[in-house]
């Protein structure tokens, strides 16, 4: 899908998080007018910490939900996915 594609389906707030953002920074700045929380750059590696950051920010604007309604959206399959299909295909 193509980033413009997403970035025009996603909800009213959303925290981005991963490699694609800091490609793509400028094209959710221009789309998303602010509605997208874009962490510091170095929570792009994912950790534990960074989730623990996320839950912070939602936490003080009054955000907070139930652990179990909070889900990914994953772009594009995990690079290990990517590889066993490149391997079966062989």
């Amino acid at each position: 899908m193509p980033p413009e594609q997403l970035l025009a389906k996603l909800p009213e707030e959303v925290a981005l998080v991963g490699d694609g953002v800091l490609i793509y920074r400028h094209l959710i700045d221009e789309m998303t007018a602010g509605r997208a929380l874009v962490p510091v750059a170095t929570t792009h590696q994912l950790r534990a910490v960074h989730v623990c950051w996320l839950a912070l920010q939602a936490w003080q604007t009054g955000s907070v939900q139930d652990a179990a309604q909070i889900l990914p959206t994953y772009i594009r399959p995990a690079d290990a996915e990517l590889n066993l299909s490149a391997k079966q295909s062989i």
